[in-house]
């Protein structure tokens, strides 16, 4: 009887352990079909929430074949992505897997016969792919088509002054309107008109403050900058408005894009806590009381065009290190020339002391008469670009004359007592 059970019980493991590998086939596959329906449903998922753009290169109603094209795409923080395509025999495009989205903006550009042409501007919903566009050849080129914004940035001032963990950033912005027509009344939602003003902030930037220079009810603040939904009447209007960006590691990468033709762009980077590199020309140190400023400059700058500045705190030794060499040097030159002298070297300090301390102040009057001339040739410049008013001109000109007399009067009664004590020695 045991010999029996026990042969029953052999049986039953070998054929439970005959079932494991075609129970261990079976489950893994059940497993890998789970995980491709997965995926098959995580791409379906992506690819509702990508979008496409399709439609036709024609002129004169016939459709131009196996032309190359391109897809500019316009994103946050003035990044631009572009992608070639070609058409088909009929003329034909279609660009897929595309980013959705208030914040991306595209447009299908093509160069025929030496002249650039381009599309209406395009944003793309989610689950809605864009068809039936249609880029007509012979009727606007590209060129004209940007020329006819009816808004140009005249002056831009950007200033950059550093806090404890960020960048304090002031913008002054001088747009010239020409928008002669009357045109409708603005609407809660965002528009993408040309008649609409977008003036692109960096990417990262917050604590914005309140805009002066526009109706706050119509400024719409998106990641890519501001927006002003509301018609701009025709004349001259002077933007001033604040914000603050990050400063990570003590180094800030600014990218700056226009939306609107720019005749003077001027950016002052204090000096005095960072030391900056641009792209733009660099037109030397201006100040403008208290600080002193790095100055970039770049002029007649086009729509659609980049401008890049990079900021880095400056490092100032530990005031522990500077004692230390001081310390050294000491040290070295009292080896070097012997205790025997100290007493000689002592005389001649005292009798060139009052030389050195004259030809020192001579060094820093110099320095602030030079400063004082940047002064006043950065604020002849303002006034000129109609930055600031004519009376507060005169008012600081004549004050900045005034401390350049004084400083004149100091240096010749300066050089003239340097002078003397020279005689003296």
């Amino acid at each position: 009887m045991a010999v029996t059970l026990k042969a029953i019980g052999s049986q039953r493991l070998s054929c439970f352990l005959s079932c494991m590998p075609r129970a261990a086939a079976i489950c893994c596959g059940g497993a890998l079909v789970v995980l491709l329906m997965g995926i098959v449903l995580i791409n379906t998922g992506m690819a509702e929430e990508r979008g496409s753009i399709s439609g036709t290169v024609q002129r004169n109603g016939q459709g131009i074949s196996e032309h190359r094209l391109m897809l500019i795409r316009f994103g946050p923080g003035g990044d631009v992505q572009r992608t070639p395509g070609q058409t088909d025999t009929t003329g034909q495009f279609i660009f897929e897997n595309l980013e959705t989205g208030e914040e991306f903006e595209y447009f299908v550009g093509i160069r025929y016969e030496g002249q650039l042409y381009r599309s209406v501007p395009i944003r793309l919903v989610a689950g809605q792919p864009r068809t039936g566009v249609v880029v007509e050849l012979g009727t606007q080129a590209m060129e004209e088509t940007v020329n006819l914004s009816p808004f140009l940035i005249a002056n831009h001032l950007v200033v950059l002054v550093a806090r404890d963990d960020y960048l304090e950033v002031r913008e002054i912005v001088q747009v010239l309107s020409n928008q002669t027509s009357p045109r409708p009344k603005a609407s809660t939602k965002s528009s993408t008109s040309g008649d609409s003003l977008l003036l692109p902030l960096p990417h990262g930037y917050f604590n914005f403050a309140g805009i002066q220079g526009l109706n706050p009810e119509h400024v719409r603040l998106l990641p890519a900058g501001l927006h002003y939904i509301a018609p701009l009447e025709e004349g001259e209007h002077r933007l001033i408005y604040t914000y603050s960006l990050p400063l990570h590691t003590g180094l800030a990468t600014i990218v700056s894009e226009r939306t609107l033709p720019t005749t003077v762009l001027d950016m002052l980077v204090e000096d005095k806590r960072l030391v900056a590199t641009s792209d733009l020309q660099f037109m030397g140190r201006v100040s403008i009381e208290p600080h002193t400023f790095w100055h970039f400059q770049g002029v007649n700058l086009a729509v659609h065009t980049r401008s890049w500045l990079q900021v880095t705190q400056r490092n100032a030794p530990a005031p522990f290190l500077q004692a230390g060499t001081y310390g050294v040097i000491i040290g070295i030159i009292l080896l070097g020339i012997g205790l025997p002298l100290y007493k000689t070297w002592c005389w001649w300090t005292q009798q060139g002391q009052r030389a050195d301390g004259l030809s020192e102040q001579v060094a820093d009057l110099n320095v602030s008469r030079l400063r004082l001339l940047q002064a006043i040739a950065h604020l002849d410049d303002q006034y000129h670009t109609g930055i600031i008013e004519p009376s507060v001109y005169q008012q600081h000109r004549s004050e900045y004359k005034k401390q350049l007399l004084d400083i004149v009067r100091q240096l010749r009664h300066t050089s003239s007592d340097k002078e003397t004590s020279g005689e003296l020695r």
